[in-house]
């Protein structure tokens, strides 16, 4: 069973992969919650591109118990 420690886990080593993403979650980020603050749960509805990136983290996991799924054509690309 996976927990929320390998999900961030497997979140932060895509970011780190896909650079121009890890870019573009930040400025997202420091536009709609600014560096002053934690995120909150009201900010989730405004996050669009990190709720996109943590769909295609549980594509790419779940891609990984089943050799079958083709994780590039659940989601459009990071």
């Amino acid at each position: 069973m996976d927990t929320s420690a390998t999900a961030v886990e497997w979140a932060m080593s895509e970011l780190i992969r896909h650079p121009r993403a890890m870019k573009k979650l930040q400025k997202e980020l420091k536009e709609v919650v600014g560096m002053n603050r934690m995120v909150e749960e009201s900010d989730l509805e405004k996050l669009d591109y990190l709720d996109m990136v943590e769909g295609k983290v549980r594509v790419l996991q779940s891609s990984t118990l089943d050799p079958t799924t083709d994780p590039t054509k659940e989601l459009p690309d990071l």
